[in-house]
């Protein structure tokens, strides 16, 4: 029982050293492409290939349309692709980026080589040759070569010299590697940023509020016992709402460690996606926090508002009621007529004695 088991051992040892039926061996890698390359053998030998092939070390490919992916026996995947600069990949161990781009897909840790640098991937990573630059997608990226430069955390990027530091990737929508790991920050960030800019606008106001300006706008804030003055720093309302919202809706630390690396992401530069992204939140929450709380009615700012000028700017004008409106308006009358001439006055004591006169002659002639 014991040398069977010892037999087997042995078998699958010796299967694993030459590798599955379809898997390359330790000094080959498989190419599959979708489009067309060109191969080039250490000999000069030049062959254009538009269908998978197995290749040797030694060996050079050129996407020249298309894209195109290298296996190798480690389990390392790499992705190729044609481009204003085509990727041109030596097959090696590790790889060598020639020209253009590689994408790291599979097979962490992978490593791949550009000029005397090697860079060890523990995720999705974009190695650019144009300007010698390290993306890390996902995970981390060790560099070796690059003087004191020695990492590169997951979205952030560096340029391969000395003196680089890292800070947060910028994003290309037209870019189809970027677009397939960064889609969803890009459009939710893309959100977030439109609404913290025009809440700010809005409130045309830039200082920190209090502590209960926040919770009346994102009533879960009032649940978290450690949110309190002192993590209101002098930023936009707008930015304050969109970094406490992801705040609250992560699980990983303490909400003032949570608090504390979503504001310290942003302030190195990086978009709100991809400080949602870093915190691992989803994006409907989150924007569904951020849109309430932008609609919400604005709470005053100030302790008390006594003054008919402040008043004036907090709220609309009251509507009058009944009572204070005063008298319903009535339509205008026309002017009275011009008055009788009076029947009393100065002009009496000029008729009196001709109506005298006038009754005693009636009175002679008997009439």
């Amino acid at each position: 029982m014991t040398r069977r088991l010892a037999a087997l051992v042995v078998g699958l040892l010796v299967l694993a050293s030459c590798g599955d039926g379809d898997g390359p061996a330790a000094d080959e890698a498989r190419l599959e492409v979708d489009g067309s390359v060109t191969v080039v053998a250490p000999d000069g030998t030049v062959e254009t290939l538009t269908d998978a092939a197995t290749l040797d070390f030694g060996d050079r490919v050129t996407v020249d349309d298309g894209t195109a992916t290298v296996a190798m026996a480690g389990g390392q995947e790499y992705e190729l692709r044609a481009g204003p600069v085509p990727s041109e990949l030596e097959i090696a161990s590790p790889p060598v980026l020639l020209d253009g781009d590689v994408l790291v897909v599979a097979g962490f840790p992978a490593q791949v080589r550009h000029g005397t640098t090697t860079v060890s991937a523990l995720g999705a990573m974009k190695l650019v040759s144009s300007v010698p630059s390290v993306v890390s997608y996902a995970g981390r990226a060790r560099i070796d070569g690059a003087g004191r430069l020695d990492e590169v955390a997951g979205l952030h990027q560096v340029v391969l010299t000395s003196s680089a530091v890292p800070e947060p990737l910028t994003y290309d929508g037209s870019d189809a590697w970027d677009r397939r790991h960064l889609a969803e920050a890009m459009a939710f960030g893309g959100r977030l940023e439109a609404l913290a800019r025009g809440y700010a606008a809005d409130q045309d106001a830039t200082g920190a509020r209090s502590v209960s300006f926040y919770e009346a706008v994102i009533p879960s804030l009032a649940d978290e016992r450690e949110f309190s003055a002192d993590l209101l720093a002098d930023r936009s309302v707008g930015e304050t709402i969109v970094g406490a919202s992801i705040a609250t809706q992560g699980r990983d630390g303490t909400f003032r460690e949570r608090w504390g690396e979503v504001f310290s992401f942003r302030d190195e530069g990086a978009a709100w996606g991809l400080v949602a992204l870093d915190q691992g939140v989803s994006s409907a929450p989150v924007l569904d926090m951020v849109e309430l709380a932008v609609s919400a009615p604005r709470p005053s700012t100030s302790t008390t508002s006594t003054s008919t000028s402040t008043s004036s700017s907090t709220s609309p004008p009251p509507v009058p009621t009944t009572e204070d409106a005063g008298p319903e308006p009535t339509t205008p009358r026309p002017p009275d007529p011009d008055p009788a001439p009076p029947t009393t006055g100065l002009l009496d004591a000029v008729l009196d004695p001709v109506a005298s006169i006038l009754e005693d002659l009636l009175g002679v002639i008997g009439l």
